[in-house]
């Protein structure tokens, strides 16, 4: 049994010579990863990650916790401007009205009782009486204000994307959201270091995880001057317009390329294909009937995110294999 696999080791270790000296005898090449010098484009770009959001829409919300006595629309249906989506009850409103009215009276009160033996009161005790009353005035406000509007209405024709209010629950916060459909666009950050070179109207690349066959051209559409901190970072929100009729959905999410610089009809090699050293760029390309690689130096032009535009050195169709880490 030893003696096989000593037979064995000593066959495999024949054979590794043996393709070595192959190899430096200029042997062909096999295996390799190949490529060869095209016509292409080259560009260099921003990534940023992007969602789908309206520039134009309505978050509805009631002034109070309020009882939702009937429903009207649901979600995913179109609106018209001044539509009824929901309505809340009369009845309980005027009750909390008057359960407002009397905390305000009950407040008051409290406060003028208090005033005679102000002097005698600390600073922050006085504080707290005051705002307890002007509290209670606000709440007022607020509870006659919602009870003057019982039907709530959309404020802009579009699609209602979200409608929490439920019959027989009690409504609070935002609980509905109408968006204009034609105002969807992208939405990003660039970080502080590339802002400025964003332009409006410069090319994108739009790729939605929705449509992932899909490279979507489009234009930076605005850029926004207010920074945005996000993990200690500064960053630019800038706003990329969708074209018609792509479907698209609030929320979705997916890349965005931002050419910064392109040279189109160029001759290019894959990025990767590529190395440098002292002397330049360089590439190994396939010798003579595809037999063992030569170094090969070129003039390199625009450096793109995937392609390198070649000046002179190379020519269109010549090989060249991956030979050690391309920079």
């Amino acid at each position: 049994m030893k003696k096989a696999v000593v037979i064995i080791l000593l066959v495999l270790l024949v054979l590794g010579v043996a393709g070595m000296v192959w190899w430096n005898s200029g042997g062909m090449v096999k295996e390799l990863s190949v490529t060869e010098v095209k016509i292409g484009s080259v560009r260099k770009t921003i990534d940023i990650d992007v969602t789908v959001r309206p520039s134009v829409y309505a978050d509805i919300s009631t002034e109070i916790p309020a009882l939702v006595k009937k429903v009207y629309k649901k979600e995913g249906d179109p609106v018209e401007k001044g539509e009824v989506l929901f309505e809340l009850d009369r009845d309980a409103l005027r009750a909390q009205v008057a359960e407002a009215r009397l905390a305000v009276r009950k407040a008051e009160l409290a406060e003028k009782n208090a005033r005679r033996h102000w002097r005698d009161l600390k600073p922050e005790e006085r504080a707290e009486i005051v705002a307890t009353t002007q509290q209670a005035r606000e709440n007022l406000r607020r509870v006659l204000a919602q009870a003057k509007k019982t039907t709530i209405i959309s404020p802009l024709i579009g699609i209602l994307t979200k409608q929490l209010a439920r019959v027989g629950e009690v409504a609070t916060g935002v609980v509905a959201r109408v968006i204009d459909p034609d105002s969807l666009q992208a939405e990003g950050l660039v970080p502080e270091v590339d802002i400025v070179k964003v332009k409006e109207s410069m090319p994108v690349f739009l790729g939605l995880d929705s449509f992932p066959d899909n490279r979507i051209e489009t234009r930076v559409k605005k850029i926004y001057p207010g920074s945005v901190e996000k993990g200690g970072n500064v960053y630019y929100k800038v706003d990329i317009s969708l074209p018609v009729g792509l479907n698209a959905l609030e929320g979705m999410t997916g890349e965005a390329w931002l050419v910064i610089t392109s040279k189109e009809g160029v001759p290019t090699v894959e990025r990767n294909f590529v190395q440098k050293d002292e002397k330049g760029y360089f590439v190994y390309v396939l010798g003579a009937g595809g037999r063992k690689p030569i170094k090969k130096y070129f003039q390199a032009g625009l450096l793109g995110d995937d392609l390198v535009e070649i000046k002179k050195g190379l020519s269109v169709g010549e090989k060249v294999v991956l030979v050690g880490s391309g920079k």
